[in-house]
């Protein structure tokens, strides 16, 4: 008589698998304090310099034409996805230690005509854990750029219907005259705040506080008075508030990126196919979430103009 013998006698399958259980996390290894310790690790084979030629040339005829690009990183668990764009997040911010690499200098060369002097701002996700694409996307863009231009305005990622009810009832409260000194910066903003002049803070009056409040959803007006009531009285709250669809968003935040002297931004999205894998069981939030990548795509390539990359 045959005994059967099941897999799970043969295998160690773990149940539960978390971001802790992979070789190298992309958010973890591109600060300036570890990025030395990642490009010391990393062994360049002919076929990475083959595959950063290529990566660095789609972003640098991204920057060139002024339209955008998207691009997937595939290989099998270990085969140094993660490292590679850790590296090339760091070739784009121009760290010395990866332009060192011997083993690039030719295909950093060849491309140097086009991002020597270009700014690019990388921005790194790691996508296991993330409630939703939007999520992921809109607090990871806020969090990175908030910690490199502290003090700057932050563009409004969050539905803004709350925030426009909330200041409205603030302002009953207070009245007008301190109502509009909090919303321009009270006594740290004015002519004395380095970022009063971006994007026009600083300068709001009766008239024009209810003209942006009557403009169209995702307008720049109604945008810069939701991004300026978020910055002035809701800083705690934009956390628990909804969030705008991708195409405004990703529209937002290239407006932004520009408004701060960027010439372009990429946005590192890493272990995005595992997150939805890990999701399966789960079919609403697979079938949303899957849909945002796949059939949105199109809508995440246009929306992200000024020559913005999207590496998934």
């Amino acid at each position: 008589m045959a005994v059967s013998v099941l897999l799970r006698d043969v295998i160690d399958i773990p149940e539960r698998a978390g971001a802790e259980d992979y070789v190298l996390r992309l958010t973890d290894s591109v600060d300036s304090g570890v990025v030395a310790r990642t490009l010391s690790d990393y062994v360049m084979t002919p076929a990475l310099v083959e595959a950063f030629d290529a990566a660095l040339g789609l972003v640098a005829d991204s920057i060139r034409s002024g339209m955008s690009r998207g691009a997937f990183v595939t290989g099998s668990f270990g085969s140094g996805r993660s490292h590679f764009m850790a590296v090339l997040y760091a070739l784009l911010r121009h760290d010395p230690a990866a332009r060192d690499k011997a083993e690039l200098q030719p295909v950093i060369a060849r491309h140097d005509d086009m991002l020597r002097d270009s700014k690019v701002l990388p921005l790194a996700y790691h996508m296991l854990g993330a409630k939703s694409l939007e999520q992921a996307l809109f607090d990871g863009y806020l969090n990175q750029v908030g910690k490199r231009h502290p003090g700057a305005p932050l563009p409004a990622l969050h539905k803004s219907e709350g925030f426009l009810a909330d200041a409205e009832r603030l302002r009953a409260s207070q009245g007008d005259d301190r109502f509009f000194a909090e919303l321009n910066g009270g006594a740290g903003g004015g002519a004395d705040d380095p970022w009063a002049a971006f994007q026009g803070s600083g300068t709001w009056t009766p008239q024009s506080y209810e003209a942006a409040r009557a403009a169209a959803p995702g307008s720049d007006q109604r945008q810069l008075l939701v991004s300026a009531l978020a910055e002035r009285f809701f800083t705690t709250d934009t956390r628990q508030a909804g969030y705008v669809d991708i195409g405004t968003g990703l529209a937002a935040i290239a407006q932004h990126a520009e408004g701060l002297g960027y010439d372009a931004v990429t946005l590192f999205l890493d272990e995005l196919v595992l997150w939805l894998a890990f999701s399966v069981q789960d079919r609403e939030f697979f079938a949303r979430e899957s849909q945002n990548v796949a059939g949105k795509s199109g809508v995440l390539f246009a929306q992200l103009s000024n020559a913005l990359l999207c590496l998934l």
